[in-house]
């Protein structure tokens, strides 16, 4: 489930994040759509926690196409599976990130997976309410 931010007001619900299974995104071949993406991290997955994930807040994605041929995905907090060979080893709670969200969109085989995850500035300014969020 995702949180996005509707009108100043916080709205519960498979927004444009929805993902068909929890499966590993590795599975599914090559990814039809990599978009670039900033935010701040919301949570990370802990050891023996299977209820812990790595979550991040994120800006708005202005060209994403979702899985129902919307386009634009708001800002919102969003739990995110991370690449195979993805290392979350540097990376703390509060942290402004860039990533790549690769979207696998065929029925079937759809998700998403956060890959190429880079630490930037702590004073790097996002396009929302820096306000820490809910965590979904």
């Amino acid at each position: 489930m995702c949180i996005a931010a509707v009108g100043g007001m916080l709205a519960l619900g498979p927004i444009a994040c929805e993902r068909e299974s929890g499966s590993p995104s590795h599975d599914r071949g090559t990814p039809n759509a990599v978009y670039p993406v900033r935010g701040r991290v919301e949570m990370i997955p802990i050891a023996g926690q299977p209820q812990s994930e790595f979550v991040v807040h994120h800006e708005e994605v202005p060209s994403f196409l979702g899985f129902d041929g919307r386009v634009g995905m708001p800002s919102m907090v969003m739990p995110l599976p991370v690449g195979r060979d993805v290392s979350l080893g540097d990376i703390r709670v509060g942290d402004i990130i860039s990533f790549d969200l690769a979207v696998w969109s065929e029925p079937g085989h759809r998700g998403y997976e956060a890959r190429n995850i880079v630490k930037l500035p702590a004073d790097t300014r996002l396009g929302f309410d820096m306000t820490p969020a809910p965590h979904p």
